[in-house]
């Protein structure tokens, strides 16, 4: 953990129009807590931390959550074209094997020394928020209903987790209760 010992090259409240790329914005609480509408954002750069943090009005927390909702949707669709490649490749290399363009050692090397290529690794830390995303990005996708394992695969996330939200999104989408 770093120690802020020189506070003086803070950015000022005021200062802070825009939220830069590397900041990292964090709310405090929930809305049921004592600490509904405060922040800290933090932005490290050039080996000092620049921090904010206070109670925001309506308007500036709507701003800050929309922005903090468009990094989980740009990091999703990154996710999701990554997975799509690594699938691409993965079956371009399975069907060189089948064509016997390579032998069974040839295949084998390849996945071994391209793992990240072929391989979609799951996200343990997949939150509920960003399955709601991830639910709504599929919904613009039109003309399929994707199945538990393509959208685990999609967005790395894993099977089960998927399985467990998907009772509780349709439990809300048709308002069902238990």
């Amino acid at each position: 953990m770093h120690s802020i010992k020189d506070t003086s090259r803070f950015i000022e409240m005021e200062a802070l129009t825009s939220m830069p790329f590397n900041s990292q914005y964090k709310k405090l609480g929930d809305s049921s807590t004592i600490y509904k509408g405060t922040f800290v954002v933090a932005v490290y750069e050039d080996n000092i931390y620049n921090c904010v943090s206070g109670i925001i009005s309506p308007p500036v927390r709507k701003w800050l959550s929309d922005f903090h909702i468009t990094e989980m949707k740009e990091n999703l669709y990154v996710t999701a074209i990554e997975n799509l490649y690594k699938k691409i490749d993965y079956l371009q290399l399975t069907m060189q094997y089948n064509q016997e363009l390579i032998d069974e050692a040839e295949f084998d090397y390849e996945l071994e020394t391209h793992e990240d290529r072929y391989l979609i690794k799951v996200n343990d830390n997949f939150s509920t928020e960003e399955f709601d995303i991830a639910m709504a990005i599929t919904q613009k996708l039109k003309n399929r209903i994707y199945s538990s394992d393509e959208v685990a695969e999609m967005f790395s996330i894993p099977l089960e987790k998927v399985d467990n939200l998907l009772v509780v999104y349709e439990q809300v989408k048709y308002n069902i209760s238990e």
